[in-house]
């Protein structure tokens, strides 16, 4: 019988949460009944999450246990959700089966999704992820090569990107090396778009001018095409850079939005415009969503 645990995170929202992958390897009494039992609060996508482990170790040319296997992750009051735990279930149950040296993963955390063919995909939300485990006193983060760009803008994380699950097996078989990711400068983005280009409206650039020195809201009210989203998207050409804090803040929402998969990745230092079409601009789409709305409100819903 044996036991081993690695650590990965888990995001419940925008929050990370450090789990802990246990994996426990013993021959089964009954013939015929070696099974893989998760306990904790695994999702469907980690449920299913034994399928891809089988098929990338296989395609890996590694050996999946014959033998029967209970997985924990804890705290088991904490839902387990997304394929971000692939990686670490199985490296996990490697080292329970005694096939790899578990020592090599101390203070590590595992966080990528495993394709059929073995290897390492990108997950969303890797930045807050990784801080978390930061916080916790990781060392080192293994991730996907689509996710290192990102993970290297963690302080104090030493990364590593290997391309698939046969190459992070010879590194810690101690086969091959794996160089740390190195932070890249990102290309500078476009341009701010510049209040000074606005003509006219006077009255209207005096108020965000005025929001903007005091922290104050403002609601810009007018027709289609009255210039409220030209004007807001110009107010954080006025407003100064995103301090540490709110950079890391910002910066992990887009992340959780998957925005920083592959390249490379810098925090954001200025105030985001989020906006959405106004669908009044379409009269048909106005019509749909009016008649809809009609309809659900003549329903009771």
């Amino acid at each position: 019988m044996g036991y081993s645990r690695t650590f990965t995170v888990c995001m419940i929202g925008a929050v990370g949460t450090i789990v802990t992958v246990e994996a426990s390897v013993f021959k089964s009494s009954s013939k015929g009944a070696d099974t893989v039992r998760m306990s904790g609060l695994p999702d469907n996508v980690v449920n299913q999450a034994q399928t891809r482990v089988r098929s990338a170790m296989a395609n890996s040319a590694l050996k999946f246990p014959d033998r029967s296997i209970s997985v924990n992750f804890g705290p088991a009051s904490v839902p387990t959700t997304g394929s971000a735990a692939d990686l670490a279930l199985a490296i996990t149950i490697m080292c329970a089966d005694e096939t790899l040296p578990a020592e090599r993963l101390a203070d590590t955390v595992l966080l990528a999704e495993l394709g059929l063919d073995g290897s390492l995909r990108a997950v969303p939300g890797t930045l807050p992820a990784l801080m978390e485990a930061r916080r916790a006193g990781m060392t080192t983060a293994i991730v996907s090569p689509a996710n290192a760009a990102e993970a290297v803008l963690v302080d104090g994380l030493t990364v590593l990107a290997p391309r698939n699950l046969a190459e992070l097996v010879a590194w810690m078989y101690g086969q091959t090396a794996l160089e740390p990711a190195a932070r890249t400068p990102a290309a500078p983005g476009p341009p701010l778009p510049d209040l000074a280009d606005v003509v006219g409206q006077a009255g209207a650039k005096h108020a965000l001018e005025i929001a903007a020195a005091g922290g104050h809201h403002m609601l810009m009210i007018g027709p289609p095409g009255a210039g409220k989203t030209m004007l807001a998207e110009r107010l954080p050409s006025i407003l100064p850079p995103l301090t540490d804090a709110e950079a890391v803040e910002v910066t992990s929402l887009h992340s959780i939005r998957g925005r920083f998969t592959g390249g490379a990745a810098s925090l954001i230092r200025h105030p985001p415009v989020r906006g959405t079409p106004p669908f009044y601009d379409d009269p048909s789409a106005h019509r749909r969503r009016t008649h809809r709305r009609t309809r659900l409100i003549g329903s009771g819903a």
